[in-house]
Order: C-alpha cells, then sequence, then structure tokens
C-alpha cells in the first residue's frame, strides 16, 4: 500500500472510531460488590454485567448482604430474577441497616 496522506488520514479516522466504540461500551458496564457486613467487610463477592441485566447474588451470599460498592445506580430486588420489593439505590451503601435493606437482597438490576 503506498502510503499517501488520504491513507493516513483514513487510518486516522479508523482508529479514532474505534477508540470511541471502546470507551461507549466500558460505560455500559455495571460492577458491584456485595459484602456481609456492614461498611464493605465480611465475605464479598464482586460481579459486573451490562447496564439493565439481572443478576441474582450468589447463595453463599444471598439474604445476607450488608453494605455494597458499585460504579453506578442500582435495583435491589428481594427475590431472586428481579422480582419482589425492590429499592434503586445510588451507590455506595455502607449499611443497608439505614434503609431496611440488610440481609433481604437476593438478586441486583445492573
Amino acid at each position: 500500500m503506498k502510503i499517501t496522506l488520504s491513507n493516513i488520514l483514513c487510518l486516522f479516522l479508523a482508529a479514532f472510531s474505534l477508540m470511541a466504540c471502546t470507551i461507549h461500551l466500558d460505560d455500559e458496564d455495571r460492577t458491584v460488590t456485595v459484602y456481609t457486613d456492614p461498611s464493605f467487610r465480611g465475605q464479598r463477592e464482586q460481579r459486573t454485567e451490562r447496564e439493565g441485566k439481572c443478576a441474582n447474588v450468589p447463595d453463599s451470599v444471598n439474604d445476607r448482604v450488608e453494605s455494597i460498592a458499585c460504579n453506578g445506580d442500582i435495583t435491589v430486588y428481594e427475590h431472586e430474577d428481579c422480582r419482589g420489593a425492590s429499592r434503586r439505590f445510588t451507590c455506595d451503601i455502607p449499611n443497608l441497616n439505614d434503609f431496611g435493606w440488610a440481609d433481604r437482597i437476593s438478586s441486583i438490576r445492573f
């Protein structure tokens, strides 16, 4: 391929477009870390999912979550598969007891 100003410009624009796509995709991911004790202590489980996805918490922490750290708004649910009573939170939540949600969470919508 002959190196021309046109080819260099084309490669630059293609690289820029890919970078913009990558940044956009990363913005849609949510990472949630749940803890079995207040103040981000105790057993910890972490999960990263796409925004809008529902995920059940692992059996080892089901109905035992007392604090949550995350990188975006989430909705927690009382039952598996994002069913039952729910509450939307802006992260981080050091003590779910303050909101009446300690030891109740079974699933999370990211």
